[in-house]
């Protein structure tokens, strides 16, 4: 077990370009709230405070925990990375009103000759009520969604690390964009009747639950990637399930599967050594040189 858990540990990935920003981040807000709340305690209370960096600390964790990691090589590991970016964190970070807060934060030389200005501008007002209009929030989180969900621009994000960082930039820039009508963190100004938030979440709820079911239930590879991962048949009684991903991280996952699975095209290369088998499913990881090996017996 010490093993395995060296291994999880050592596959965080703490990348500066990441940790920097967002403790800069973190300072800034925290800075900016304890000016706010002398001004408006309801607006920035502790509840703020907690959601803020609650969500701040999902997009960190989406980013360099195991998760990322594993992300090309597992599909449901790398889908729960994208909810995390796209359903937790954005209403959290929303929910702390972190618009205000965050430029109180800055140096008030910066902010008033170099900030001031560039707010004042009626051509970014306008821009700005452009793109936060619900229409425009709504589409822009669709149509992200479904563009990096298909086959070329999924199989891009996984092979540069680059295009992968610019996918999580957009699922995080519309999610923020498609949650700000439903937050309306101050001083968000909601555009449209209140009720439209019904069936503007419901749309977008449809079309998630679409991709979702596509993914889960079509019979054939969807993502190209996937298919060179081994996985477990019925005919793969003794199989070796290897990566360069997990190899390069210090994993490296053996199953034996005891029971019968559905068929399947796709093969495994089965292990030379091929024991009989039996009521029982084992698995053993081996974690840079080590093996471990847990049964499950049937009952």
């Amino acid at each position: 077990m010490e093993g395995i858990t060296d291994a999880v540990f050592s596959s965080w990935n703490l990348d500066p370009r990441l940790l920097i920003p967002a403790l800069v981040i973190g300072l800034l807000y925290a800075r900016g709230w304890r000016r706010q709340q002398k001004r408006a305690r309801h607006r920035f209370g502790l509840p703020q405070l907690v959601s803020f960096y609650a969500g701040l600390i999902t997009v960190l964790f989406a980013l360099i925990s195991p998760l990322d990691t594993f992300a090309g090589w597992l599909l449901t590991v790398h889908m729960i990375q994208h909810l995390l970016l796209m359903m937790v964190a954005p209403p959290l970070i929303l929910y702390g009103n972190p618009y205000l807060p965050l430029l109180a934060g800055m140096p008030r030389r910066f902010l008033k000759d170099g900030m001031a200005p560039f707010l004042a501008s009626v051509t970014l007002r306008k821009v700005g009520r452009f793109v936060t209009h619900p229409v425009f929030c709504w589409t822009a989180f669709v149509f992200t969604s479904i563009a990096w969900h298909t086959p070329p621009m999924y199989q891009l994000a996984l092979g540069s690390p680059t295009w992968h960082a610019v996918e999580h930039c957009c699922f995080l820039t519309t999610a923020m964009l498609f949650w700000s009508p439903i937050i309306q963190p101050y001083p968000f100004a909601l555009q449209m009747p209140r009720w439209t938030m019904i069936p503007y979440l419901f749309l977008a709820d449809f079309q998630n639950t679409a991709l979702s079911a596509f993914l889960m239930f079509y019979e054939r590879v969807v993502y190209p990637a996937y298919e060179t991962v081994p996985r477990i048949t019925e005919h793969d009684r003794h199989s070796k399930i290897r990566h360069p991903r997990a190899r390069s991280c210090g994993w490296q996952v053996r199953s034996f599967p005891d029971t019968s699975w559905p068929n399947h095209d796709r093969s495994v290369e089965p292990e030379a050594n091929s024991a009989s088998p039996q009521a029982s499913c084992r698995w053993a990881i081996t974690v840079k040189g080590r093996t471990h090996r847990k049964d499950k017996r049937g009952s």
